[in-house]
């Protein structure tokens, strides 16, 4: 799926062919990419559905930018 190597995967939820969580599920069965859901599902059964799908952080929409960079952060350089 994935032919080259991303520091952070970035993915919405609500996607046009499926969802956030089928794709980061598929993409965990060969790479361990981190990944961010930025979305604007956000209940906490949306986070704990994020997680339980393998995205390493859930993050909602309308996206607080410091939350993001945070995010970005501790995903890729503290990683």
């Amino acid at each position: 799926m994935l032919r080259d190597k991303f520091d952070l995967l970035i993915c919405d939820i609500g996607l046009p062919d499926g969802t956030g969580f089928d794709l980061i599920e598929e993409i965990r069965k060969e790479h361990k990419t981190p990944a961010l859901a930025l979305s604007g599902f956000g209940t906490q059964a949306d986070v704990a559905k994020s997680l339980a799908a393998g995205i390493d952080d859930h993050l909602t929409k309308p996206v607080n930018f410091q939350k993001l960079e945070v995010a970005i952060w501790q995903l890729t350089i503290a990683a």
